[in-house]
């Protein structure tokens, strides 16, 4: 015998996470992720921070290594990008967004 399931899906409210900028530990920068723009936060190193299309990355950095960098784009609330070399952490703040529910 075959049993299928139901599986309900809901798609959460198109609530956009905000893009949250710390460096040191302290919240220096907040921006919508609806936002068209790119800056350069300094300190030790200096991290390019483009934020297009619903999306954000470093671009480029000056630090050694380049995880940063590597760590490409992010998109959803509760990813981040670390520079640990000019402590600085890129966070998705908001709600994560809800697959599906099984009862």
């Amino acid at each position: 015998a075959v049993l299928l399931a139901c599986l309900p899906f809901f798609k959460m409210s198109e609530t956009r996470p905000t893009v949250q900028i710390y460096q040191n530990g302290t919240l220096i920068r907040e921006v919508p992720i609806e936002s068209d723009l790119s800056f350069t936060i300094e300190g030790k190193y200096e991290n390019t921070v483009v934020i297009s299309g619903g999306a954000v990355c470093v671009s480029h950095a000056t630090c050694p290594g380049g995880d940063c960098v590597r760590s490409g784009e992010i998109s959803r609330a509760g990813e981040s990008i670390v520079c640990l070399p000019n402590r600085v952490e890129i966070r998705l703040s908001g709600e994560p967004e809800l697959d599906a529910i099984v009862e």
